[in-house]
């Protein structure tokens, strides 16, 4: 390889960081950014542990098959985004104990007024299958992924800035 390439191949791989360096300075100089790493990551990873946390007990509960067992009964079926029915939990007996709740991954069609097997265990707006479903599966996904966000923005932010701080230059060391 020529000395002329081989200083262009050089003077392009400088070009190419400072142009890094400079752009990477441009975003963290930026309100965006600062946005970003003080209000928008903590605050999804915040949401996703409360909500993974209240939902993964009943939820877990379900799956292992724990609750007041009864039926769901369909009575409005709503349409957004996806379908699914609202309708009153009922006891064995016949007494309604849940007004406007909806069954989670029911199993088949669901018919109006046409009661079908359920559990109750208290999580809100939702009754499970008797089999329990898995919405457990999201929540436990939502609880690792906020806990893992949160962990790796203290590292990368909070940490890495205190110890930033406690660097100090040596000429500023007292000597004794």
């Amino acid at each position: 390889m020529a000395r002329g390439e081989t200083d262009r191949r050089m003077a392009t791989a400088q070009w190419a960081r400072a142009m890094r360096s400079r752009r990477n300075r441009r975003l963290r100089d930026s309100g965006l950014a600062w946005a970003f790493r003080w209000v928008i990551v903590p605050a999804v990873a915040i949401l996703l542990i409360i909500v993974g946390a209240m939902g993964i007990g009943p939820a877990a509960a379900a799956a292992l098959g724990h609750g007041t067992r009864g039926y769901f009964v369909p009575e409005q079926l709503r349409c957004g985004s996806g379908c699914s029915w609202l309708g009153d939990f009922m006891l064995p007996g016949g007494r309604i104990t849940r007004y406007d709740v909806s069954l989670d991954n029911p199993h088949g069609p669901l018919s109006l007024d046409q009661p079908v097997p359920a559990l109750d265990t208290g999580a809100q707006g939702t009754v499970f299958p008797p089999n329990g479903g898995r919405l457990w599966i999201l929540f436990l996904i939502e609880l690792v992924a906020g806990t893992a966000i949160a962990g790796l923005w203290t590292w990368r932010v909070l940490v890495r800035r205190l110890w930033r701080r406690r660097r100090v230059p040596d000429f500023l060391m007292p000597q004794v």
